[in-house]
């Protein structure tokens, strides 16, 4: 299965339960030929893009900790794994302070 990142979408600021920095956007990733949007609802997996914590969206559109069972889950996720090869790419080029 060929995967591709989604346009980011803009969202409410939310602040990274591990760093605390501020994440306003999502970016999914999809199959190559789905639509180029995603839309984050609640259960959403979410990566800071500062640090790369894993987290999840609750009822209320706010960040929330993984439980065990999703950790194990997305393990096993290649959506999951190209997304945090990505952030880390990305977190890798950002220029040094």
């Amino acid at each position: 299965m060929k995967l591709k990142l989604a346009d980011t979408e803009h969202t409410n600021t939310m602040r990274c339960l591990k760093c605390g920095s501020d994440n306003d956007a999502a970016t999914g990733v999809v199959r190559e030929h789905a639509r180029n949007t995603l839309k984050p609802d609640p259960g959403s997996i979410m990566l800071c893009y500062y640090c790369g914590h894993e987290m999840a969206l609750d009822n209320n559109m706010q960040f929330r900790e993984l439980t065990t069972a999703e950790r194990r889950e997305l393990a096993h996720d290649p959506k999951f794994q190209l997304a945090k090869a990505a952030l880390k790419m990305a977190i890798k080029a950002r220029p040094k302070h």
